[in-house]
């Protein structure tokens, strides 16, 4: 895991899966699918870039794990 500030950064720089990224990701997607721009417009950019998310709804395996076991 290399030092132990390498641990702490992981843990606290993670990013989480929460609504916020998710209403940015359906919005860039709502922009490319139903409003035909592309990917690489300034829309879609403005929505994505600041946290350089994709407009796909891939939701890693670790992400999955977070949610249900917080229930």
């Amino acid at each position: 895991m290399g030092m132990p500030w390498d641990m702490k950064q992981r843990l606290t720089l993670a990013r989480m899966d929460d609504a916020r990224h998710y209403s940015r990701i359906q919005a860039a997607q709502e922009a490319v699918y139903l409003n035909n721009y592309a990917i690489k417009s300034k829309a879609v950019e403005d929505l994505l870039h600041e946290e350089s998310l994709v407009p796909a709804k891939v939701r890693s395996v670790f992400s999955f794990c977070q949610q249900i076991a917080v229930y």
